[in-house]
């Protein structure tokens, strides 16, 4: 079992700190019933009672003798000042310190209930292609889901975590028929079977060389990227060993996101999901050197699909900054090669360039 980040935030792991107290609060205010705001109110006035109390006591055990009227009135000021520092820091410190503790321990628990295990090397190395996108929202990237979910627990038995509320499969399920089409397994195995066919974004980048204005838009490309037209045109050309680059990253990018997706909504086991990532994982292998290599290809894929510098700059930054990170999947080569599992358009794909 190993800790992530906690959801939003990029920590890693998740650590004992004192900004969780503010966290846990948050979590526990939302979550409060008005029983537990009445046990709030009691425990407050209760503590103010002993306080009292205490100060009754030890004003009457204080002999009119001993001080004067302004000397022992000054003593039960100061007496109770401190008796109040007291009281506040038995009550209060236990709680502060179990706070600062609530987020690890809650995700302890979802990970142990969940029977979640570390990822293989080669796993962890496949999730790292979504590494970006998860690092920049504060995702999980060392499990198949990117937050904690309800499908990993039967029906109705997911556990009830203060600060780590668990993401509702029947929401992902709708999110799921909504942005990709996808209602069943069926579904999910053809839709990432046709993100390296004809839903590829590398088939409308090959198009687009045969189209009239080519030589303008791959200007523009270069330009959005900061660099020259002869890295977008090279994208084209086979280098050996390897196919063409094409935006295979880009495609490969999505089709992680959505096997990940359809677990979280509990289309499929988690075996099947392994088995659906290993088409992905193949073709960034098999098309690039290096997470740099990748990850630069996914930028220039995000310049061709939405021609925006600020979206362009945004996906440099965010994939600069994961590489730099303690993650674990920052540090990781790409996936091991299977060149069986390479569809042949992924080998073969490439426009006619001059």
């Amino acid at each position: 079992m190993t800790l992530q980040n906690h959801p939003g935030d990029r920590t890693f792991p998740v650590r004992a700190r004192l900004t969780n107290v503010r966290l846990t609060r948050d979590s526990r205010h939302r979550r409060a019933s008005a029983l537990d705001r009445r046990r709030g109110a009691l425990l407050s006035l209760g503590s103010v009672a002993l306080a009292i109390a205490t100060l009754f006591i030890v004003e009457r055990q204080s002999k009119p003798t001993e001080l004067g009227t302004d000397d022992r009135a000054l003593h039960l000021f100061v007496s109770g000042i401190s008796l109040a520092a007291i009281f506040a820091a038995v009550l209060v410190l236990p709680l502060v310190i179990a706070d600062i503790w609530r987020p690890i321990r809650d995700q302890s628990r979802y990970l142990s209930l969940a029977g979640i295990r570390p990822p293989t090397e080669q796993q962890q190395r496949i999730l790292a292609l979504n590494g970006r996108d998860d690092y920049a929202k504060g995702l999980w990237n060392s499990t198949l889901e990117r937050l904690p979910t309800d499908a990993r627990f039967p029906s109705g038995s997911a556990p009830k975590l203060l600060t780590l509320p668990l993401w509702a499969s029947a929401d992902d399920r709708l999110a799921l028929d909504e942005d990709a089409r996808v209602l069943d397994a069926a579904d999910l195995g053809r839709r990432v079977h046709d993100a390296f066919e004809q839903d590829s974004l590398s088939l409308r980048f090959v198009d687009m060389f045969s189209e009239l204005g080519a030589q303008e838009r791959v200007w523009r490309i270069a330009r959005l990227c900061d660099t020259n037209a002869t890295e977008i045109e090279a994208l084209g050309h086979a280098i050996p060993g390897r196919p063409a680059r094409l935006l295979w990253a880009e495609d490969v990018r999505r089709a992680v996101t959505l096997i990940r997706h359809a677990f979280e909504a509990g289309l499929v086991s988690e075996a099947r999901a392994w088995e659906l990532l290993e088409l992905p994982a193949a073709v960034a292998a098999a098309c690039f050197a290096s997470p740099a290599d990748y990850w630069r290809n996914a930028q220039i894929a995000t310049a061709f699909a939405l021609d925006f510098l600020a979206a362009t700059r945004e996906a440099g930054t965010a994939a600069k900054e994961f590489l730099q990170s303690d993650w674990p999947g920052a540090s990781l080569p790409l996936p091991d090669p299977n060149l069986t599992a390479v569809p042949a358009i992924v080998q073969h794909l490439r426009p006619r360039l001059p």
